[in-house]
């Protein structure tokens, strides 16, 4: 009896305690907070043999997204807008648009066709394929190739491999209806365009309004600007042409040309601040809307450009823009404009944002109309719109 008394007691020390699993490892390991069935996606390319060899990636069963993992071992799944200037700017499927520092990224899988840039001296070079970065290299299948570089060397990512992926841009509208003892109507519109490749980099903006008071029209003005940028190095870049049309009626400009040409900077390019400014030169030519008998009917001469834009994300949901360009006329200071915007975007739904837009512009001495009433030298006006981001 004494000896089966003491096999029980053995057996129960031995035994795990109850809601323990046996095998069990003692740390819990570190989990991802994606779905299981996503492995087999991340894993587009398998980690270095310790021979240094590397091994042709199998196909990812669901070739449709692209993840990035955090130093602290996050996974994050979503696509990739795009990377330049240390900051990756990445659609989360989870927590929406995000802009992560460069350095805070440990690793990348991307089984999609993306554009990769590289810098190595003062040559840039680019290549478009499926890519798995890791802390030190930089892995692109080319076909049954991979080839392999330096992290070090990556300055950019351009989201996809055909043309149309290397475009984007937003659109706002203004609408303002009033009828019964006053009939009024007002139509704004603000917007940009841009297409962005590995060292180029084309932008289209146009801001304008139309309205009109019991039949009459009270505003008429529109500008748009058309410029094309080569980038020489990550943050020293050249205009090569640019373009800015501006009309408005009522501060007595028929339209106003101003072709130049320019050198820009990118002064800060950090988490989700960017900060350029440029200086350039080229010609303005200006016709008037209407002068006073004996006057002359428009200017032309030579001008100097300079220009900044600022953007920033001020909250997740909020970002903020402004810009601000100067046409310093040469021959007669008198046609020297000043332009400003600023724009507030607040995230609505997706890609639609609730926009609010203050511009400024400014002749510093405009001619007095036909019949001699002065042309105010200021104008200002405040929209809120709706947008769409694409």
């Amino acid at each position: 009896m004494r000896n089966l008394i003491t096999l029980a007691l053995l057996l129960s020390c031995a035994a795990p305690a109850r809601g323990d699993v046996v095998g069990a490892p003692q740390e819990p390991s570190q989990r991802s907070d994606v779905a299981s069935d996503a492995v087999a996606e991340v894993a587009l390319f398998p980690d270095p043999l310790s021979t240094l060899e590397l091994e042709k990636p199998s196909a990812p069963t669901a070739p449709t997204k692209d993840w990035v993992q955090l130093k602290s071992g996050e996974w994050l799944r979503g696509a990739i807008k795009r990377m330049r200037d240390q900051s990756l700017d990445f659609d989360s499927d989870e927590l929406d648009d995000l802009s992560i520092k460069w350095k805070d990224i440990h690793s990348v899988r991307s089984p999609l066709q993306h554009t990769y840039v590289f810098e190595q001296g003062r040559s840039q070079f680019s290549i478009t394929g499926p890519a798995r970065i890791d802390r030190t290299r930089v892995f692109i299948q080319l076909g049954d190739e991979i080839r392999d570089y330096p992290r070090a060397d990556l300055v950019a990512i351009l989201r996809g491999e055909s043309r149309r992926d290397y475009w984007s841009g937003s659109v706002s509208l203004g609408l303002t209806l009033r009828t019964g003892n006053t009939d009024q109507f007002e139509l704004s519109s603000f917007g940009w365009i841009r297409r962005e490749t590995d060292d180029t980099r084309v932008r289209l903006d146009y801001n304008g309004v139309f309205a009109s008071l019991n039949g009459e029209n009270n505003a008429n003005s529109h500008r748009a600007l058309l410029s094309w940028d080569y980038f020489v190095t990550r943050k020293f870049y050249v205009t090569v042409a640019r373009m800015e049309v501006f009309t408005d009626q009522f501060q007595n400009i028929d339209y106003r040309l101003t072709p130049s040409v320019g050198l820009g900077y990118k002064l800060v390019r950090w988490h989700s601040v960017e900060w350029d400014i440029d200086l350039g030169g080229g010609y303005q030519y200006t016709r008037f809307h209407s002068v006073q008998a004996g006057e002359p009917t428009s200017e032309k001469g030579g001008a100097l450009v300079f220009g900044t834009r600022f953007e920033s994300d001020i909250t997740k949901r909020t970002d903020v823009k402004l810009n601000y360009k100067l046409n310093l006329a040469v021959s007669n200071s008198a046609q020297t404009s000043h332009h400003a915007e600023v724009t507030f975007s607040v995230d609505i739904y997706k890609a639609i944002d609730l926009d609010l837009n203050l511009v400024w512009d400014r002749v510093e001495d405009p001619p007095a109309d036909a019949a001699g009433n002065p042309t105010e030298k200021n104008d200002a006006r405040l929209v809120v719109g709706f947008g769409l981001e694409f």
